[in-house]
Order: C-alpha cells, then structure tokens, then sequence
C-alpha cells in the first residue's frame, strides 16, 4: 500500500500499523538475529534472500530499538509488581552467563529468586544480574 509523501514534513498514518505488511514472525527473526550478533548489514541481507523486502539495517534498527523498549517495560513491570501470597520457602541461585558488553563478552552471575506460595504454587520473584555470585552483590 502506497501512503503520502509530503517534503516539508514526516507523515505517519494512525489508520495502519507501523509494520502490519511484515509478519510477526519476521519482526521477530530479525530481533533473534539481531541479539545473536548478526550485524544489522547482514540482518538485511539475510532478509532480502528469504524474500522480505523493505528490511533495511536502519530498519533493523529501529525494530530492535523498540522492542528493547517494550521488554525494558515489561521487565519493570514484572520487577516491581507487589508479592501477593505468602511465601514460606524462598529459593535465591545464579547461573552464569555470557553477556555482550560492546564488543566483548564477559561471564555474569544471573540471580533468580524464587518462591513457594503458601498454596503450593512456585512463582519467580525477582532476577538480577550481577559481577559474582559473591554475597556483595545480595
């Protein structure tokens, strides 16, 4: 679908969405790419031989930008919603991960705490990413 053009000022419809021609799947391609590493260059390029056209580096970009933005929120919600239920058992480990950090990775402590409800169900608390498991970072 065609939209206007204007050359004094950027247009924005409201009518469709911003990427309703790119499936979801797609969108989520490219971001899974995108935090696997590939550069955005090569995001392009492997879009355009799956046949998907209109995918450029900006674009890959700007779509990773915004759902960085969404999880970011998501990930805000989640930690600062209010523990609703008794919690007789508390469980706190860490695993390490790899964690890109500009160009180079370096090994992380992932905390995760977790809990037992006092009806028996087992909800995830919190996570934290921290240097060590040491207790400083508690």
């Amino acid at each position: 679908m065609l939209k206007p053009q204007f050359r004094e000022f950027p247009f924005e419809t409201q009518v469709f969405e911003k990427y309703s021609r790119v499936e979801k799947s797609i969108l989520a391609d490219v971001a899974e790419s995108y935090l696997q590493g590939v550069s955005t260059r090569r995001v392009e390029k492997v879009m355009t031989a799956l046949g998907v056209e209109g995918i450029s580096a900006s674009s890959v970009s700007r779509i990773t930008k915004e759902l960085d933005k969404e999880l970011d929120e998501k990930v805000e919600e989640f930690l600062s919603k209010p523990i609703e239920h008794e919690i007789p058992y508390l469980f706190v480990d860490a695993t390490y991960l790899k964690v890109r950090d500009g160009l180079h990775y370096e090994n992380k402590a992932l905390f995760v705490v977790a809990g037992i409800r006092d009806d028996g169900l087992r909800e995830i608390l919190g996570v934290r990413l921290a240097d060590s498991e040491d207790s400083l970072f508690w």
